[in-house]
């Protein structure tokens, strides 16, 4: 197998977002760039120089629609992967590219994983702050034994290294299956809060208004046309605080450690 470059696997993820801007352009269907994908369209038109990857998120009602086209989609170029996806145990959907390989350090091997871009789901969460809470809490519970599910490898950490052991254990589609339940328990409900349903920097920074997610404008990314909402500056200073200002040099770097490869037969196409 022959290995691709940071350019490559980067060439790769924005052919992905090509295919789903277009989708979703066609079919009415709003998406914004989130998190580090979304500071890198706003700061510097494309990927942050060192992000490894590439963060959609979309309302449910808009989540349901695009997974719907791409499950449906007759392309043997991308395959979408979620829930349904044997194998699969990360509960929120990628799409793949299938001329390529990847594999994660200390994360369990996917069957025909390979280069994707991820795509996350806004669900809506209760008005009221005790209620939220709970509600918070219980997706984090699940979201640790979800991770600690898919971890392969032995942390320094003691307790984290038992958690992973006693998440080998259990049923993960079950506990796949009460997440989802959970993340979804309110969306026909009158709330005007909505929360990514895979939350990672704390309750106060991830929960926005809904009226956030209400206009939508393209932008560039590395040279293509991609959408984000026209509220980012609102969702990144809740999330980020001054994202305009570049981290400290020790902190520039990918969050994932990424091997990824052409297949065999794109090697012969080469």
């Amino acid at each position: 197998m022959k290995l691709l470059s940071e350019k490559e696997s980067k060439e790769v993820m924005i052919n992905i977002l090509k295919y789903i801007h277009k989708i979703c352009e066609d079919n009415g269907i709003n998406y914004t760039l989130i998190g580090g994908s979304l500071i890198g369209a706003v700061r510097h038109k494309g990927f942050i120089p060192w992000d490894d990857d590439i963060d959609i998120i979309l309302l449910h009602e808009d989540y349901e629609k695009l997974i719907d086209i791409l499950k449906k989609a007759n392309n043997l170029k991308y395959k979408l992967f979620d829930e349904s996806q044997n194998g699969y145990f990360y509960p929120y959907a990628k799409l793949i590219d299938t001329d390529t390989i990847l594999k994660e350090k200390g994360v369990k091997e996917i069957e025909d994983y390979g280069v994707f871009v991820d795509i996350f789901e806004y669900n809506k969460i209760p008005n009221n702050k005790f209620i939220q809470k709970i509600h918070y809490y219980k997706i984090k519970f699940y979201m640790c034994l979800i991770s600690g599910y898919f971890k392969n490898r032995k942390e320094k950490n003691i307790l984290k290294n038992i958690r992973n052991k006693i998440c080998n254990n259990i049923n993960v589609s079950k506990v796949i299956k009460a997440y989802k339940t959970e993340c979804k328990k309110y969306n026909n409900t009158n709330s005007k809060n909505i929360l990514s349903n895979w939350p990672l920097y704390g309750l106060d920074k991830e929960i926005q208004s809904i009226e956030n997610m209400s206009k939508y404008i393209d932008t560039e990314f590395d040279g293509i046309k991609a959408m984000i909402t026209k509220n980012y500056d609102e969702i990144l200073r809740t999330t980020f605080g001054d994202y305009m200002k570049l981290p400290p040099i020790e902190q520039q770097k990918g969050r994932h450690d990424l091997i990824a490869y052409w297949k065999e037969d794109k090697n012969e196409e080469n």
